[in-house]
């Protein structure tokens, strides 16, 4: 599975840590009452390192993903590495904005919001890992899903492709007994039987049978096994036919009949 986070899906995620910035520039601005510049580069110092890391953790999930479920090692794993990036990122923001900003005000400032930093940073990224959670089991619920309806289809063209091959053997071996005798009594019929015969099992066991057709084409299917009846019994085969038009174009499995 690709990042989630790709195409379209790139763009949410950073208009979301806009209005993120935009927002703790704005509760900065009226909170302290630093310039709207200043709570700006606040901001973005912290959290556009934090949302890169947030788009790194996806490989940290696939990584560690294990394939029967989520594991409580590995819920640690990603926490502790939560954790670990939001320190480290919160230590960087703390000595870059020393660096920039050297009034005592905003030194006060920054010492005393450092444990925040930490706090909002873990919380941040363990939103953003429970968003990957989710998307790749989706993910691997698709896939299960695939394979499952694969599966069933390839089990109702097994079925079929049996249903095509348990043709009575009784009737291919009275069939082709009553083709030897018809050799010498009638070579004719002989030959319309053989034809008849060859038409059926083209039909009924070709490559391009469908598993389902109409009922008017399974009628066509039946009328050609009786016509081959019919040539061995003859006139003691009487054959009649109750169906209402309208069923004709219903769908039926094939040789269901």
């Amino acid at each position: 599975m690709r990042h989630p986070l790709t195409g379209k899906a790139i763009y949410l995620y950073l208009l979301i840590w806009g209005l993120i910035i935009s927002i703790h520039s704005l509760l900065l601005h009226q909170l302290y009452g630093f310039t709207v510049a200043d709570c700006f580069i606040d901001a973005s110092v912290f959290y556009v390192p934090l949302a890169g890391f947030g788009l790194s953790l996806y490989y940290l999930v696939r990584y560690f993903r294990d394939p029967e479920g989520i594991k409580f090692t590995n819920i640690v794993a990603h926490l502790l590495a939560a954790l670990i990036i939001a320190v480290v990122i919160s230590y960087g923001w703390r000595q870059a904005m020393r660096q920039l900003y050297e009034a005592p005000e905003v030194q006060n400032y920054i010492d005393g919001n450092l444990g925040w930093h930490v706090v909002s940073g873990t919380l941040m990224l363990i939103l953003i890992l429970m968003f990957y959670y989710l998307m790749d089991n989706l993910y691997n619920l698709r896939i299960r899903e695939t394979r499952e309806k694969s599966l069933e289809s390839l089990l109702r063209d097994t079925e079929m492709e049996m249903l095509r091959f348990q043709i009575n053997p009784h009737f291919i071996f009275n069939s082709l007994n009553s083709i030897s005798a018809l050799t010498m009594e009638n070579p004719v019929k002989a030959q319309e039987m053989v034809l008849r015969l060859s038409e059926f099992f083209r039909n009924a066991l070709g490559k391009n049978r469908e598993a389902v057709h109409s009922l008017r084409d399974e009628l066509k299917q039946v009328d050609l096994y009786l016509q081959i009846e019919r040539v061995r019994f003859g006139d003691r085969l009487q054959i009649e036919n109750d169906i209402d038009e309208k069923c004709l174009d219903l769908l039926v499995p094939a040789l269901i009949l």
